[in-house]
Order: structure tokens, then sequence, then C-alpha cells
């Protein structure tokens, strides 16, 4: 068990890696055992890309300003890992993994039902597109998922998420306060594309099964521009 979390990057973020090549079964992060209503006092991971409560993601995506040597997904799956902690970023953002099967991998020889799933996972914490534009820009976020932000093959079962036990009110005293100090922005200024409460894409037979989700998936003033759902 992890508490009193506090965890901030950019790309690949999160509590207990940034980019997985182990196995990651059987971990929990949990949420500051202070009061959550302290600005300072609750659990959080916060980057922009590649951003989950246990880890950003199990393959570097090639291209860019990132590495593009390829690397290989982990073997094992994704097996009882659950999050409480707040969850923030722009894109590929998950409670427990914010992409996964994505990227350059050496492996390709493996299936779709190969690849590594997330089983019996949980999700409480809150999945907040937490990027603000600047005065020229509109703020999209794409793929925000209870559980994970965008999955490639393999399977997602027994999974169940929350998405955050908090209020209106509580989200008005100190989320809203954190994520955007410089105060609301009117609805047109944010977009958010593939949201769920399960996971925000998933391709290549990339099979749900048995999962459950309730509550919001993302702060009051981020909408869905092309698709959102409960799963």
């Amino acid at each position: 068990e992890i508490t009193d979390v506090r965890v901030a990057g950019r790309s690949y973020t999160g509590t207990v890696c940034g980019l997985n090549q182990g196995v990651l079964q059987n971990i929990s992060v949990l949420e500051s055992q202070k009061d959550i209503r302290e600005n300072t006092g609750r659990s959080y991971v916060t980057g922009v890309r590649y951003v989950g409560g246990i880890a950003g993601s199990d393959l570097l995506k090639a291209g860019g300003s990132e590495k593009t040597e390829a690397n290989e997904l982990p073997a094992e799956s994704y097996k009882e890992l659950s999050n409480e902690a707040q969850i923030s970023g722009g894109y590929c953002v998950g409670g427990i993994m914010g992409a996964s099967g994505i990227g350059s991998d050496q492996n390709k020889e493996k299936s779709a039902t190969e690849k590594p799933g997330f089983i019996n996972c949980s999700n409480s914490g809150g999945i907040i597109a937490g990027v603000k534009a600047n005065a020229y820009e509109k703020a999209v976020h794409m793929y925000l998922g209870g559980i994970v932000g965008y999955k490639k093959g393999g399977v997602i079962t027994g999974c169940t998420s929350v998405m955050g036990k908090e209020t209106l009110a509580d989200l008005e005293n100190y989320g809203a306060a954190i994520l955007y100090p410089d105060g609301f922005q009117d609805e047109e200024s944010f977009f958010g594309d593939y949201i769920g409460g399960i996971a925000g894409y998933c391709e290549d037979e990339c099979q749900v099964s048995k999962c459950e989700t309730t509550g919001a998936v993302s702060y009051t003033h981020l909408r869905a521009h092309e698709t959102a759902a409960n799963l």
C-alpha cells in the first residue's frame, strides 16, 4: 500500500513508475490520511501525457521528442491494482494506467488476446482534465478512462471505477482552485474526445467484460466533443 502520494510530471507519469516493463500486481494507492479538503492534503498524480494512478504507460510512443527504439510489452497482465488518488492530465489519462499496448513494440507477434490486460482492478480517484489552454487556443483532451485511457488489445475484466468521491462543493473548495488558479473558463474552452468510465478508447480486439462504473468522469467544464460512454 502507498499513501500520501504527490506525483507531478509531464510525460509518462505514475505513482509506481512512468514506463512499466515489469510486473505490476497487488498494489494499492490510497487517499491521503489528511482531510482531502485541504489543498495540500490530498493524494494526486498530475501530468500532461500518459498519466496513471499506478503507471503512465507500458510502451514508448515512436516519434516526437521521445525515444524511438522499440521496447517490449510486459508478459504479465495487471492484476489487483487499485487507486484512490486524484489523476489529472490531458492525453491518455487513467485511474490505473494512462495507456497500454500503444507504441513501438519489438514483439509484434503477440495476438490481441496475448497482450497484457487489466484484471480485478479498481479506481475511486477523480479523473480530471487538468491541462489549461492559453488565451489563444482550446484545451483539447483525449483518451480519459476510469481504469485506462487508451487500451490496445488484451482484456479488461472484473474492474470497477467510481470516478471520484468528491461532491460539487468539494471541487469548488479545492479541485478547481488548484487546477484553474485563474478561475473558471467557459465551456467553449474545453473539448474532450474518447472519455469512458472504464476505458477512454479500446482497439485491436480489446475485450471488456464484467466491469462496473459509477460517478462522473471529468471536471464539470470538460464536455465530450466526439465520444463519451460509461464503459
